[in-house]
């Protein structure tokens, strides 16, 4: 599917310094196109594509076509200016590539031919396919991730930053305050898809909820927080109690190298309200 760079894209190159990495391909193997070789780099902030060079049955494919998703790649032999009825190569990735260093699977590689002068509707056989293997880019090191304009009616205005190893799954040097509390240790069991933050390692009282809305990893750029909210710890706080309100979170989490100076975002328009009187819901935390 066609489309433009995003305005998150578009925030995340300004605000993290990030250049286009190489990705090998690894024992990839198409049941329709048979093996697949080569590299190509990709930036994952800018979302760009470069230096591709794949080799599929016997026939090299270098000319990069723009405007497909993080997740696709799309190849031609031909950098002609008509490339109408030219072959070209389409690689759909299990998601979008990452910056862990981990193996991103490939979930189809279909050879057809453009339908169009710049290829923006290729043409492919309605086959099945299954592949083996992946692609693997280099693992971009941690990053530290700090909230950005971020509240949220429970929550109050959240600041703060921590450190989170994609290629590990693990956090550090958790420095986070929400209604003038300090959340400086993470609940186990956390990821980078939805993880807990208390307020004491050994005897935790407060706890706060933080869905970054896509995946952490150490590509960087920024997140658009989807869920945010604090509560109250019970027992270990494995379990916390959250005020049955409905939630209007708003905010970013904003990826720098640790040591580096973080580039503020502008305001978002924050909310800044009181939860006072509300009860409390007993919620589990999600496993990872």
């Amino acid at each position: 599917m066609l489309k433009s760079l995003s305005l998150a894209a578009v925030i995340a190159v300004s605000a993290t310094s990030a250049s286009a990495a190489t990705y090998t391909f690894e024992n990839a193997d198409s049941f329709v196109s048979g093996m697949i070789t080569g590299t190509f780099d990709y930036d994952p902030l800018a979302e760009v594509y470069s230096s591709a060079s794949v080799d599929v049955g016997g026939n090299t494919y270098s000319n990069i076509v723009p405007g497909f998703s993080s997740s696709q790649l799309f190849l031609t032999q031909s950098s002609a200016v008509d490339l109408t009825s030219a072959p070209v190569l389409e690689l759909d990735f299990d998601g979008a590539l990452n910056g862990d260093g981990r193996l991103t699977g490939i979930d189809s590689a279909r050879v057809g031919i453009c339908g169009t002068a710049d290829c923006s509707l290729p043409v492919f056989p309605a086959v099945v396919d299954s592949v083996l293997g992946g692609v693997r880019g280099p693992d971009l090191g941690p990053k530290l991730w700090t909230f950005s304009n971020a509240s949220s009616i429970t929550a109050g205005s959240v600041q703060g930053s921590f450190v989170y190893d994609g290629a590990t799954g693990t956090f550090s040097d958790v420095s986070v305050t929400s209604n003038g509390i300090l959340f400086d240790a993470l609940v186990p069991n956390g990821s980078g898809e939805v993880f807990v933050l208390s307020d004491d390692p050994d005897a935790a009282s407060f706890a706060l909820f933080v869905e970054p809305g896509t995946r952490l990893d150490n590509a960087g750029g920024t997140r658009t927080i989807t869920a945010l909210r604090q509560g109250a710890c019970v027992g270990d706080c494995s379990l916390q109690a959250y005020p049955p309100v409905v939630e209007f979170p708003v905010g970013m989490l904003v990826a720098s190298v640790p040591g580096a100076a973080v580039v503020p975002l502008p305001p978002t328009g924050a909310l800044l309200m009181s939860v006072a009187g509300f009860g409390f819901l007993l919620r589990r935390r999600r496993r990872a």
